[in-house]
């Protein structure tokens, strides 16, 4: 084997000869294009007999495989002779290569192949194996086996944080000592080191069952934890199991978007768990598809039931079974009551010059310590509230900058943008400039004059950072959105997306998500993205358009803003609304803030009706939203999971229901 430097080397070359072998060369089709492979993490991903390899998914509808290659120098062609390994899993992208020589060069090529037998290679990837010898992961320890029933039990282990840990796999035995690969079977496996609980299941009743878990990293090490034992049920119960009591719910235990409920606990020695069941009115028959949550822990009778609609009564039955799968009576006709989606004392300020006062506000941030930045736009200034979200709220105006404020030279005041040292960005149209402020009130640096050249704005309408802490900015009469560097300096520009050219966007967010900037092209009715590394346009866009008031259609879009969950939130201020739309894309809203109930509202939107009147700013503050009635010159605190769609099942404590709680 040709030996390299010691550093690991990425060469981004994918040539063509590399997607066909020497004796049979295919040709590449112009639409088949090869994965991105990407560079292991020296110390992570290799160790001193294996290399972990990690590339992008193929998107090709024919998909066949993926080759593994490993070529003895970078002019050899993938072949039959330098194939390593083959994978069938399109989403399977991430792979060991094992029983490597320590110490030694590597060149890694991944080839894509589809049904018709063509190929496409990815770049080449050279990367050394470490010189020392990779150790066994550390032993993780099995604890005794819990709601043991007549054909199942629960197993729980502690964790493996090693940074190469590859997987756990759990062996069941038949007789006390037994060897894992010659006397157990193997009855679960598992890849995430935080996933140390199984429920074991199709047990045979009134016998003795033996577990270990071994621990395996990515040079195939293994480590077996302690042995456990317990025998299941049998199967002679016939008594069922006492129904316990819920407790009354109090306006503590509701939101607009969630009902927690207790119950009694349980008492019985053979318990096995609580089945929780909701429907939307009373006397609703309990079914599979209405439960939503199984509690396997005996002392754990408290469930906070969310992503329910504001405003809707909810109705809850709780069963208790046993080990021998008898069941209790239901805890029936016990019900719940959302709170409406917006609370009226969080609705505060009105038309006026003075300070408390607003006139047109069109722009909106929270900072660190829960203040709340204005623009106050026609009244020249920005207004810094002290902490409406905070209970009780605290609506009074700490500090303004802007005419007759200070030095800035803030004329008027439009969107804002703030980041993780509370900075202050300012599109001030009044200057055709952003500026940056201080968190103590200096001015930084003024990006920008009046002009179409480069890093010159005619109307800037928005700004937002990415997390490298690059500026971008809506020059929106230029028809352009302009990137530029932490401290001030120009980047690029982009005037087209993917379908047709930007006309006066007005809106901007970045998404930590996906990485993408996404931008609200006011004049198209739509939003599209662009990768925030390179500002080169991606596929799709999200919106219909402007030729309507239905949902999915924008009419003088003016703010965009991002959740950092997947989810965007657009001021559609021509039609008095708030839409809400993934970032995966779509042209149908998931949710709709508005005043009346418009034209085409699909059956499944979740739509909640509050007097709007030209929205023109929302921010993200941890579980709630400030946004702007601009045309009501006021301010209202909402609950954030307003942006989220009706689930066709309630989620509980984040995870989707069904899931057992153990």
């Amino acid at each position: 084997m040709r030996r390299f430097p010691a550093w690991i080397l990425v060469v981004g070359l994918a040539l063509m000869a590399l997607g066909c072998s020497k004796s049979a060369p295919v040709t590449r089709p112009s639409l088949l294009q090869g994965p991105v492979l990407k560079l292991p993490v020296p110390g992570f991903e290799t160790g001193s007999d294996y290399v972990v390899l990690n590339w992008s998914a193929a998107t090709s509808a024919d998909f066949l495989s993926y080759e593994i290659h490993i070529l003895p120098d970078s002019t050899t062609r993938p072949g039959p002779t330098t194939l390593k390994a083959i994978v069938t899993d399109r989403n399977l992208t991430r792979f060991s290569v094992a029983g490597l020589i320590r110490d030694t060069d590597y060149i890694f090529v991944v080839r894509t192949v589809i049904k018709s037998g063509e190929v496409a290679a990815s770049n080449i990837v050279l990367a050394r194996t470490v010189s020392a010898e990779t150790p066994p992961p550390a032993c993780v320890t099995l604890l005794n086996p819990l709601n043991v029933v007549r054909n199942g039990m629960t197993l729980k282990w502690t964790s493996n944080f090693e940074r190469n840990f590859l997987s756990y796999r759990l062996y069941i035995g038949d007789s006390a000592n037994f060897d894992p690969f010659t006397a157990g079977t193997l009855i679960a496996a598992t890849f995430r080191s935080q996933d140390t609980t199984l429920a074991t299941q199709s047990l045979a009743p009134s016998r003795i069952y033996y577990f270990k878990v071994l621990v395996y990293n990515f040079a195939n090490k293994y480590c077996a934890s302690n042995e456990v034992f317990d025998t299941t049920s049998s199967d002679q119960d016939t008594i069922p199991p006492v129904a316990g009591q819920f407790y009354p719910i109090t306006k503590k235990d509701v939101t607009g978007t969630s009902i927690r409920i207790r119950w009694h606990r349980n008492h019985d020695n053979d318990f096995a768990e609580y089945d929780i069941h909701m429907g939307t009115r009373d006397g609703f028959q309990d079914s599979a598809s209405n439960q939503i949550d199984q509690i396997l822990a005996q002392d754990d009778t408290t469930a906070t039931v969310e992503g329910l609609k504001p405003a809707s009564t909810y109705y809850f039955k709780i069963f208790v079974k046993d080990r021998s799968g008898l069941r209790s009576k239901a805890l029936v006709n016990f019900a719940g009551t959302t709170q409406p989606p917006v609370d009226p004392s969080l609705i505060f300020g009105s038309f006026g010059t003075a300070i408390g006062k607003y006139n047109s506000p069109s722009g909106v941030v929270v900072d660190s310590k829960g203040r709340v930045f204005v623009s106050n736009t026609a009244n020249g200034r920005i207004d810094v509230v002290a902490d409406p979200i905070s209970t009780p709220p605290d609506t009074s105006v700490v500090k303004s900058y802007g005419q007759g404020f200070d030095a800035l030279g803030i004329g008027r005041p439009g969107a804002l943008a703030i980041d993780s040292a509370d900075n202050l960005f300012v599109c001030d149209p009044g200057s055709q400039s952003v500026l940056k402020i201080s968190a103590t009130g200096e001015l930084l640096f003024r990006i920008g004059v009046f002009g179409s050249e480069k890093g010159q704005f005619s109307n800037p309408a928005a700004v937002a950072l990415d997390d490298s802490g690059n500026i971008w900015v809506a020059d929106r009469d230029n028809n352009r959105v302009q990137k530029f560097t932490p401290v001030g300096s120009f980047v690029l520009q982009v005037t087209r997306a993917e379908q047709g050219s930007l006309i006066g966007p007005s809106g901007l967010a970045f998404d930590p998500l996906s990485k993408k900037i996404f931008v609200l092209d006011q004049g198209n009715g739509r939003i599209v993205g662009f990768k925030a590394a390179d500002g080169s346009a991606t596929p799709g866009q999200i919106g219909k358009g402007t030729a309507s008031e239905a949902p999915g259609y924008m009419s003088n879009a003016t703010a965009l803003t991002t959740d950092g969950a997947g989810r965007l939130l657009v001021c559609d201020t021509g039609n008095n609304r708030v839409q809400v739309f993934t970032t995966t894309g779509g042209n149908d809203p998931i949710f709709v803030l508005k005043t009346t109930t418009g034209l085409g509202e699909p059956e499944n939107l979740e739509v909640v009706k509050f007097h709007l009147l030209r929205p023109r700013g929302f921010a993200i503050s941890g579980q709630h939203g400030v946004l702007l009635d601009s045309g009501n010159h006021r301010m209202m605190i909402c609950d954030l999971t307003l942006s989220a769609a009706a689930p066709s099942k309630a989620r509980r404590h984040g995870f989707a229901a069904g899931a057992p709680r153990r």
